[in-house]
């Protein structure tokens, strides 16, 4: 049995590990304020249906890259709405010639929270921790995300790793963007995502 199992609740994702029942980082981000979201959500009568379908393309796009990275079969997952994301994927790969390490990677951190690691990998022969997108733009609280992961990568494995990046996959034009954070940008969005994480356990005490 895995030290580490997903539990999907109606609040957010969690992570059973040996020191608990963890936040994943990204329900904890959840505290993160987002004026523009909430706006487009009062002014967009199906916000609901919009993000689920949106999710679900996002899942079906990691599902597929995870496969052909692997060299595993294909069929059954390639459908018309993942093409351009998945191609643009395909070219990122074939432009930086990304080596794959590990995917979909299940870790947590001493520090309070659990994730799963889209990618970890080799670029130019430097160990890399990668988040895939398929949102509309690169944001700001990206990096407080993939710094959590790298963080909770290092606990787990004991390697160093040396760089971090998004990805993100354009679905209306198939083009990539890649964004890389420096080891600044590292410390202070952890820094960020720590005091995150501390907070959402001050006001979330119940622990299963």
């Amino acid at each position: 049995m895995s030290e580490i199992e997903l539990i999907k609740r109606s609040e957010g994702h969690f992570y059973r590990t040996p020191i608990g029942i963890l936040p994943s980082v990204t329900t904890i981000m959840r505290l993160i304020p987002n004026p523009q979201v909430e706006a487009w959500k009062s002014r967009t009568p199906n916000w609901k249906e919009i993000s689920t379908r949106a999710a679900q393309i996002g899942t079906k796009t990691h599902r597929i890259i995870e496969c052909y990275l692997k060299d595993e079969p294909l069929d059954g997952l390639y459908c018309k709405e993942i093409e351009k994301p998945f191609s643009a994927f395909q070219r990122w790969q074939c432009t930086c010639g990304f080596e794959l390490v590990d995917s979909e990677r299940m870790i947590w951190s001493a520090n309070g929270y659990g994730g799963t690691i889209d990618l970890v990998g080799y670029l130019d022969g430097a160990l890399y921790v990668i988040d895939v997108k398929t949102s509309k733009a690169v944001y700001p609280d990206y990096s407080l995300q993939i710094a959590a992961y790298r963080t909770g990568y290092e606990e787990r494995t004991g390697k160093k790793i040396e760089g971090m990046g998004i990805v993100r996959l354009d679905k209306p034009t198939g083009a990539f963007e890649w964004k890389e954070y420096g080891e600044d940008d590292y410390q202070g969005a952890l820094e960020k995502f720590l005091l995150l994480c501390e907070s959402w356990h001050a006001s979330n005490t119940r622990n299963e």
